[in-house]
């Protein structure tokens, strides 16, 4: 499995061109937040998708409700934002929206909000956060 990151810094404005480019080229979108799954980088992301390419597509962030307290790696483990959890989230998508693709290879994108996950506590190796290799593509 290969991956795309994008980084999105902003989601107002959002880079429209970026994700659907994203859409058409690889066929499936994973969003990754530190924030809510309502009214975040996925929400943005699905509007996009939804009115011009629809893709398979898994928002990866905190559901709808309160959020204990806990260090950045306790709420990531609890609510699966971990490089393992996103992998398996990741292969779940390819697993149940592809089933005769060619060979099982796929490509994915993560969309990735900068100011949220990337923060300098979080660590700089995305490869670390992703738990796969991220090409440059």
């Amino acid at each position: 499995m290969r991956a795309r990151l994008i980084d999105m810094p902003t989601i107002k404005p959002i880079d429209t061109e970026a994700v659907l480019a994203a859409a058409r080229e690889t066929g499936f979108i994973v969003t990754v937040e530190e924030h809510s799954i309502h009214g975040g980088l996925g929400a943005a992301v699905a509007e996009i998708v939804v009115q011009n390419h629809p893709v398979p597509m898994k928002m990866i962030a905190f559901p709808d409700e309160f959020v204990p307290a806990g260090t950045s790696a306790e709420l990531f483990a609890h609510y699966g934002i971990t490089g393992p959890a996103i992998a398996e989230a990741v292969k779940e998508l390819l697993r149940s929206s592809a089933p005769g693709r060619a060979g099982g290879f796929a490509r994915t994108e993560l969309v990735v909000p900068r100011r949220r996950l990337l923060c300098p506590r979080c660590g700089p190796k995305l490869e670390r956060l992703s738990g796969f290799p991220l090409g440059d593509e």
